[in-house]
């Protein structure tokens, strides 16, 4: 029975190299260094279109957006001896969005002006800085 047993594993492990290869289907979450201070930077994200809250338990900040591939995650953390030391002091993420105007129009009234915005042939890019000065951009059509 155990021979029947390992030889049907074997038969299907032999099976796993046809799958197809796992690909990544969306942003899960970003998690910001930040070297300023953290509530700034979380409200300039609530302004942006995040649901921000605190963990009064870690002392983090934590948001998301409603998308269609499910709620991407941001974690705001304080920068610690263990973040990157080289190579990532800023970030740069693009958001695409339903109605560019509208987007760009919302962020205006909450006081978030972008710093240009530029149309080509992909649609339009309106550019972003946090107060960390990490890039973000809103892209539609």
């Amino acid at each position: 029975m155990l021979k029947i047993i390992f030889a049907s594993f074997l038969f299907c492990a032999s099976g796993l190299s046809a799958l197809a290869a796992p690909t990544i289907q969306s942003i899960g979450a970003f998690t910001i260094y930040t070297s300023k201070d953290m509530k700034t930077l979380a409200d300039w994200y609530e302004k942006f279109g995040f649901d921000v809250q605190f963990d009064k338990k870690t002392g983090v900040y934590w948001g998301s957006i409603k998308g269609q591939s499910g709620p991407p995650y941001i974690g705001i953390h304080p920068q610690k001896a263990y973040a990157h030391k080289k190579g990532f002091k800023n970030i740069a993420l693009v958001f695409h969005v339903d109605d560019f105007n509208g987007y760009v129009f919302t962020l205006e009234k909450q006081g978030l002006k972008a710093d240009s915005i530029d149309p080509d042939k992909e649609g339009h890019f309106a550019y972003y800085k946090d107060p960390d000065g990490n890039e973000m951009t809103i892209w539609g059509d």
